[in-house]
């Protein structure tokens, strides 16, 4: 599978994306600026071994790439500011993993956290000044 196979057509956007494995039902959960950029990164770790959630590297390395498949489970609304963006990502992203404890596995190990990107952190900054 190459990269373009694995990431699709996911967009450039903000959102959340699910990393699946469907033989297991397995599912990893992931937050991003930039989904497609994001997947990129997942891809390239996940071949050369490197991932650092381990049962995801796991189902990687012990099953056919062609068992998984990527989505955008969630795209960010438009027009929030940098803190709100990241907010609503986080928010989300625990959402998301919460819903589909349900029926899959989620591979995932640690709580999301807010990425601190210098646009949000200025704004927040502005925001505890005030």
């Amino acid at each position: 599978m190459t990269e373009a196979d694995f990431i699709g057509a996911i967009p450039q956007s903000s959102g959340i994306y699910l990393i699946s494995h469907r033989a297991s039902a397995s599912v990893y959960v992931g937050q991003s600026l930039n989904a497609r950029l994001r997947l990129a990164q997942h891809y390239e770790m996940l071949l050369c071994g490197t991932h650092y959630n381990k049962p995801l590297e796991h189902l990687w390395n012990t099953h056919p790439s062609e068992s998984f498949s990527v989505s955008l489970h969630m795209s960010c609304p438009q027009g929030l500011s940098p803190l709100a963006r990241q907010r609503w990502l986080v928010k989300t992203e625990r959402q998301a993993i919460q819903t589909l404890k349900k029926g899959n596995t989620v591979l995932n190990r640690m709580d999301p956290e807010i990425v601190e990107t210098p646009d949000a952190l200025a704004e927040f900054r502005e925001l505890e000044a005030a």
